[in-house]
């Protein structure tokens, strides 16, 4: 449970390392760009497995993640992070808001936003997440995993930013 902020914590910008983990590459184009407009180093991913080498490669500050993933499930993804990463995890997700955000929370995830959304709705979650004490990055307390249980796959856009 993160300690409660003042609304000026929360008004700060946030620097660092985001990862996007969303199918939908029209969305995930749009956060990538607002998002390294705002100064952050953005990593982005299509599906779960990249995105989990991605964040143990470079320990994200915040993880963004829609639920509807091809493969791999977002669920699933929340639960193989937490085994090594400790950054928020920010859920975005089209599907029935109260379960999936039960869910979400359930499996280790930080907060939940419906889409549609707006864009300054997602950029106040972000800063209110990355406002409490705690973590620059998402490597704080990570067990160590064995050599090869992630690998990459073509869903990986690269380190912007």
């Amino acid at each position: 449970m993160r300690a409660p902020q003042t609304a000026a914590q929360a008004r700060q910008p946030v620097t660092g390392r985001v990862l996007i983990i969303e199918d939908q590459r029209p969305l995930r184009r749009v956060l990538e760009l607002n998002l390294a407009a705002r100064g952050l180093q953005v990593d982005s991913a299509a599906s779960g497995i990249p995105a989990l080498g991605l964040a143990r490669r470079n320990s994200p500050r915040l993880i963004i993640l829609d639920l509807g993933l091809p493969g791999m499930d977002g669920l699933e993804v929340i639960t193989r992070l937490r085994v090594f990463c400790a950054a928020p995890i920010l859920v975005i997700s089209a599907r029935d808001a109260v379960t999936a955000a039960e869910d979400a929370l359930a499996a280790g995830a930080d907060d939940y936003l419906g889409k549609p959304f707006a864009i300054d709705d997602l950029i106040s979650r972000i800063q209110a997440l990355c406002a409490g004490p705690g973590h620059q990055d998402g490597s704080a307390e990570r067990p160590a995993i064995p050599p090869g249980q992630v690998s990459d796959d073509d869903g990986v856009a690269g380190s912007r930013g």
